[in-house]
């Protein structure tokens, strides 16, 4: 069973695969720093997503970002935050190493993937 602080970040941060892709790459490989381009090509995934994905990441604590070049560049790491760190952790195991919550996990990225007017309305007959 999920726990409530991992069960909160899904809430409030990890709604889609790419922002789970990009956490959950992150925590493989704690010393990678890359800018947004530099993630597209990596992982095959179009920029609007990531840059949404890296956005709330930030936000949330579990990326820091630097600004290089008085702004010009951004550059994503992962947190040196231990606590994030762990939660990260946590997310990994649900999700690559026990199947009931990575099915619970699926089921939330599917639900918030479906838009309002994607959802098929039943005609009083």
């Amino acid at each position: 069973m999920m726990d409530e602080e991992v069960r909160d970040l899904l809430q409030r941060t990890v709604k889609d695969l790419v922002t789970l892709e990009i956490a959950l790459f992150f925590h493989a490989h704690p010393d990678y720093m890359d800018s947004r381009e530099g993630l597209c090509l990596r992982l095959a995934c179009e920029p609007p997503g990531v840059e949404k994905a890296l956005d709330g990441l930030a936000q949330e604590g579990i990326l820091e970002l630097f600004e290089l070049g008085e702004g010009r560049y951004k550059v994503y790491s992962y947190t040196r935050n231990r606590d994030k760190r762990t939660t990260i952790q946590r997310l990994d195991f649900y999700y690559h190493d026990d199947p009931n919550t990575r099915a619970e996990i699926v089921r939330h990225l599917i639900a918030n993937s479906i838009q309002p007017s994607e959802i098929p309305v039943e005609s009083g007959k």
